[in-house]
């Protein structure tokens, strides 16, 4: 399909533009359901999540170290 641009004297066909996944998938990211991940994609999805789960189980083994040194520390006052 092709659109025309009427001027003064002329008629000129423009080609109609390719198709621009683009602009009906919208944009690249992950809010996007359309969005087709590659495998590199996929990779970089994969390891961000184990680092997540890493950095997440060392943040609760420090908490839960904090809080045992809490427990054991003595009350304001007492003799240790």
């Amino acid at each position: 399909m092709s659109e025309s641009t009427t001027g003064p004297d002329k008629v000129v066909n423009q080609p109609t533009p390719p198709h621009d996944e683009a602009a009906t998938v919208g944009p690249r990211c992950g809010n996007n359901p359309a969005t087709h991940l590659t495998d590199g994609d996929r990779q970089a999805v994969a390891e961000f999540k184990t680092y997540l789960a890493q950095r997440a189980a060392l943040h609760h083994a420090r908490e839960q170290q904090r809080l045992q040194d809490d427990f054991e520390r003595p009350a304001f006052g007492e003799d240790a």
